[in-house]
Formats: C-alpha cells, structure tokens, sequence
C-alpha cells in the first residue's frame, strides 16, 4: 500500500475509532438532573419478530414508573439514558431485567431540572461495552494498518 492509501485507511479506522469514544462516553447528562426517588407501576417482558430484517426473535422490557416532583406526579417508561428502549436475542436478558424492575419496587430515577418530563433509569445500556471494544479495536487497528505497511 502507498503513503496516501496509508494514510487515508489507517485515519478512517482511527477517526471511526475516536468518533465512537466519543459518541459513547460524551460527558453525562446528570449535570441538568435531579435523582428522585420512583415506584415502577408496570414491568412486562415483551418478544416480536422482524421478519423485514430477518433476524428471528428479540426480547425486551418495557418498565413504567411514576415519581413526585415538586408536588406533580409524573410518569415515565424511559430506561437508559441513550436509548429509549434495549431489546436482545437473548430471551434470560429480558427474564433478568424483569426480575431486577418488578412492580412496585421503588427506585432512583435521574429527572431533568428543566423539563420533569424527561427521565431516566439508567446510565449505560447493555451495548455500551460492546461499542467501546469496537472503537478501541479501530483505533487500534488504524495504528496498526500506519505502522505495518
């Protein structure tokens, strides 16, 4: 391969690389929100096919808890702070999680100060580690390409 060629792969593999660090650690939305205590009203495991994509069963939870905040009840089914919602092939993901989030158990939710309305459970969905392994394995990989050839 040629400098240029090089070049070009080797900074395509690291600047995906970095793009997804970045993409998945950006700093935290906690800054703008409140932990408030929640009680989850309803906890369903859930399956469906995609059959447009091909792909066969996916497994999921949907959770819907209810929290006070400054006198007004709100209700909110989001989970993870980056995804609305996280579904696997694995069917004892969704078993765990349904077990982890019953019905009636209270938890701690993070609620945006300026808008109650937006909420959360959780920080990291399940695929972050996943995501950070891909991106350190095309920066490294760009490293590689520059220095090998």
């Amino acid at each position: 391969m040629d400098f240029i060629g090089k070049y070009i792969v080797s900074s395509i593999f690291v600047g995906f690389g970095v793009f997804l660090l970045f993409i998945i650690h950006a700093p935290s939305r906690k800054k703008n929100y409140n932990v408030v205590s929640a009680k989850i009203m309803k906890s369903d495991k859930y399956t469906s096919t995609n059959t447009r994509q091909g792909h066969g069963m996916k497994y999921g939870v949907t959770l819907e808890y209810e929290y006070l905040l400054d006198g007004k009840k709100h209700i909110n089914n989001t989970i993870f702070k980056n995804a609305d919602s996280f579904v696997s092939s694995d069917p004892t993901w969704a078993s765990q999680f349904a077990k982890e989030y019953p019905e009636g158990k209270g938890i701690s939710v993070f609620v945006n100060k300026d808008n109650p309305s937006d909420a959360y459970i959780l920080e990291k969905s399940p695929g972050t580690l996943f995501f950070t392994f891909l991106a350190m394995l095309a920066v490294v990989g760009g490293v590689l390409i520059w220095y090998f050839n």
